[in-house]
């Protein structure tokens, strides 16, 4: 038995130390799965990402600097660049080359997409990354998963960008420049979306998407918004939407907020200067946070006043309750200047405003009551019955008159028997108005009036 496990042993030994063991090479099994249609560049591309490396065609050309696809003239980009969709459907989607590249990165940079890309179902496997290229056609990737980070880095889209209804972990589209549509419609990403520093000369639309966290600028690297550009963050629901004041410059009446959901307003600590930025919602003026709502598009032909709720709510998570308060006040003064609001409802909001400060100033129902009484002891103080009472008294039987059906001071009774009938009509408008003031306060104090 001991002399038949020794010779197994000794067989596997053989097998592990013999040349031809030595000589396999994962590596090399990858490259040697290179399909006969693809170009040489192709057959390039598909060398380096075998080895883990990133695939630059401008580093095979000899190039000092990178071939810049924002800038480049068309000229400079020749053929020994392109890059087909058939190529990239190869080894994005299809076997055996998805799974010789299982675990390592597909970044390519410097190529040349002519042909229109599809990938309708698409499960993608590795981190792709395409970087200082060109895309001449529309890119479009939908109705699957992406189970890495999706980026593109400093290239040119001539056509629209559409990456939806995907689940996925990142999608990246950084410092690069967006002629078209960019259509980001029903993208779950575990972790993040960012557009930072891009620009932008169409229709962003983020409609329905959610994420951990979006990034829409950081200090320094905001994007940049054409005259045709609109964003779209409708019904996106994410816990930190990352931004700087500047990142929405250029969308006035262009930025669709409408259902947007979020926890907090700003960024990650030390994403940047968190004084210069402005980063939370809790630290930026009112001022700043009303303009990024007043960009909502529609706003005058619609009341919208979903935007100025979800900040609101914000402030409040983040112990801002005093400001949260602001920005309710600043949505009813939004509504009763609306050109939709009823005149009935404009009435009742000035009153209200004017009254309670739409229930989010009760001081200002506590300064009306105040100048009401002492009105009342000015008239009382002046009538017959003032020169017994004194300006004390008068103060004391205005208050009293102020409460309806009852006297705190039986006395004052007597007196109003005394009064003169223009006295008794004023202090018969005097208690409807205190039992207005009344009214009013209580509903505000128990949060009823909003």
């Amino acid at each position: 038995m001991f002399l038949l496990q020794f010779a197994n042993y000794f067989v596997i030994a053989i097998a592990l130390f013999s040349p031809q063991a030595q000589a396999a090479d994962p590596a090399s099994d990858c490259v040697a799965l290179k399909s006969d249609r693809w170009t040489a560049q192709e057959v390039w591309i598909w060398e380096k990402l075998c080895a883990g490396e990133t695939a630059d065609l401008n580093v095979r050309d000899g190039l000092e600097e990178e071939l810049d696809a924002l800038t480049a003239p068309l000229e400079d980009w020749t053929d020994t660049r392109k890059v087909s969709t058939a190529f990239l459907r190869d080894i994005l989607l299809y076997s055996p080359f998805v799974d010789a590249l299982r675990n390592k990165p597909v970044r390519i940079s410097g190529a040349w997409f002519a042909e229109p890309i599809r990938m309708q179902g698409a499960h993608l496997q590795n981190y792709v990354a395409l970087v200082w290229s060109r895309f001449d056609e529309t890119l479009r990737i939908s109705n699957g998963t992406a189970a890495s980070r999706f980026m593109v880095w400093r290239s040119w889209f001539r056509k629209s960008f559409r990456f939806h209804v995907m689940d996925g972990y990142e999608l990246l589209l950084l410092g690069s420049r967006f002629d078209g549509d960019v259509i980001m419609w029903g993208v779950n990403s575990a972790r993040a979306i960012a557009i930072e520093g891009s620009e932008f000369n169409g229709y962003v639309n983020l409609t329905g998407s959610k994420a951990r966290n979006i990034t829409i600028g950081r200090h320094g690297n905001e994007p940049k918004w054409g005259p045709d550009a609109q964003l779209s963050l409708r019904m996106v629901e994410v816990e930190t939407l990352e931004d700087t004041p500047g990142s929405w410059d250029g969308l006035d009446g262009r930025l669709d907020l409408q259902g947007l959901r979020y926890k907090n307003l700003g960024g990650w600590a030390q994403s940047f200067d968190r004084a210069e930025a402005a980063v939370t919602a809790a630290e930026r003026p009112l001022s700043m946070l009303l303009g990024w709502i007043e960009r909502q598009e529609s706003r005058d032909e619609h009341y919208i006043p979903h935007p100025y709720e979800q900040l609101a709510a914000a402030l409040v998570e983040a112990g801002q309750s005093a400001k949260a308060r602001r920005v309710l006040y600043a949505k009813n003064e939004y509504k009763r200047k609306h050109a939709t609001t009823g005149f009935g409802d404009r009435v009742w909001l000035t009153i209200k405003k004017v009254i309670i400060g739409y229930g989010y100033q009760i001081w200002l129902t506590v300064l009306w009551g105040v100048v009401l009484i002492v009105v009342g002891a000015g008239l009382v103080y002046r009538s017959s019955i003032g020169r017994s009472l004194g300006i004390g008294g008068s103060l004391l039987y205005s208050c009293d008159q102020a409460l309806p059906l009852i006297y705190l001071n039986p006395k004052h009774e007597d007196v109003a028997m005394r009064q003169s009938r223009k006295l008794d009509y004023y202090f018969q408008v005097h208690q409807l108005l205190s039992l207005i003031l009344l009214s009013f306060l209580g509903a505000g104090l128990a949060g009823a009036i909003g």
